[in-house]
């Protein structure tokens, strides 16, 4: 629901479309206003998503996970864009190298400035997914499935390859499997 009584109007007369004006707008001023405290130069403002949304054209798994991180520190970095496999497990190891902190990592997230995964788990309801920068694994309550992602990322198409439908089904095992351990024996708060 669009707040009352800010300056925002929308272009667009369609609310979901309203809405996206208006998160741009909202981040738009909150900066203008930080840019204004003597800390603004010396902050980093990480920005991301939970997940994606519905968008014509684009197959469900992959605009629901879809999500951009925008890491904004004028004054810290120049800009570039980082088209790597990437998720939000990835924030920690990532925003410590930004920071140049001498850290452990003992979660399943890597440092994107640095590195490169072959595979990024998520779930999506009650299916377990593994995807790569090609293809997407899901497995469900009943069975499996593989896909090639096509359309520059716009949606999937099915296929067939044992040994990589395995390979994607195995790590994801293995990640959850590690997971439940890491629980169960405190190893992870």
């Amino acid at each position: 629901i669009m707040p009352e009584g800010i300056p925002f109007k929308a272009h667009s007369p369609d609310g979901r479309t309203q809405m996206i004006e208006y998160s741009d707008w909202a981040i738009g001023r909150f900066l203008v206003e930080c840019r204004q405290q003597s800390w603004f130069d010396s902050t980093i403002f990480v920005f991301t998503g939970d997940h994606g949304n519905l968008i014509p054209g684009f197959e469900h798994y992959l605009a629901y996970h879809h999500v951009p991180l925008i890491i904004y520190a004028p004054k810290i970095c120049t800009p570039q864009v980082i088209e790597k496999l990437g998720g939000q497990i990835d924030l920690y190891p990532s925003m410590l190298h930004f920071l140049n902190i001498s850290y452990i990592n003992n979660s399943f997230g890597i440092d994107l400035f640095n590195e490169d995964r072959n595979f990024l788990p998520f779930t999506y309801d009650e299916e377990v997914c593994t995807i790569t920068r090609e293809n997407l694994f899901v497995s469900g309550l009943s069975n499996d499935h593989l896909y090639e992602i096509i359309e520059a990322g716009k949606n999937i198409k099915p296929i067939t390859n044992t040994a990589l439908a395995d390979s994607m089904k195995s790590y994801t095992q293995s990640i959850l499997q590690t997971t439940q351990w890491m629980i169960e024996n405190k190893k992870m708060y």
